[in-house]
């Protein structure tokens, strides 16, 4: 009882990311890289400044995990090949049963709840080529810039689609970031 009581809590606090949709229009690409060289480096700068943005606002800085990562590529590659950009998959599926299954639509990876994590929040976004286009519109989102500044929150991983392994050839502009709260 206590058990359903607390996933009844948990998808109250993930439902409350709203659905504030981010779409923007794709600009021209500006790098040198490869493909796949280019989204993991646009990855890692994704990092690197919404650590700068916490540290910045004196929040603890989020360490990095594979597997809140393979969920948001999971996702990703969901959103950019079903064609939506919702919180909400088509199935009515939020972020905490994604989590709990381990799979965004024909995408799988391993659970995340409730080991190793009791809480996530889920920020997404469409059509942005660099991280710091991204990073700023979610920054002027009351919801969005919320999930990045979140005290509760010590754990992210970020993906895009097409970056990672996936047997997907997806658009590159499909950003979803995930957040966690752990239970240690």
């Amino acid at each position: 009882m206590m058990r359903m009581f607390f996933l009844f809590c948990l998808v109250l606090v993930v439902a409350g990311c709203g659905e504030e949709h981010l779409p923007a229009e794709a600009s021209g690409r500006g790098f040198s890289f490869s493909d796949s060289e280019r989204m993991e480096d646009s990855i890692s700068r994704l990092y690197f400044l919404i650590n700068e943005r916490r540290k910045e606002a004196g929040v603890p800085l989020l360490l990095w995990s594979v597997e809140l990562a393979d969920l948001a590529a999971a996702q990703a590659h969901d959103l950019c090949e079903r064609g939506y950009l919702s919180h909400i998959n088509p199935e009515g599926e939020d972020p905490l049963v994604r989590a709990i299954k381990g799979q965004a639509g024909r995408f799988f990876c391993e659970p995340v709840i409730p080991n190793p994590f009791l809480l996530i929040g889920e920020n997404i976004g469409e059509g942005f080529e660099r991280a710091e286009d991204v990073l700023a519109a979610w920054m002027v989102s009351p919801l969005h810039c919320k999930n990045i500044l979140d005290e509760r929150y010590s754990f992210i991983g970020i993906g895009k689609c097409d970056s990672d392994g996936y047997f997907h050839c997806g658009c590159g502009d499909h950003w979803v970031v995930i957040f966690g709260a752990g239970m240690y």
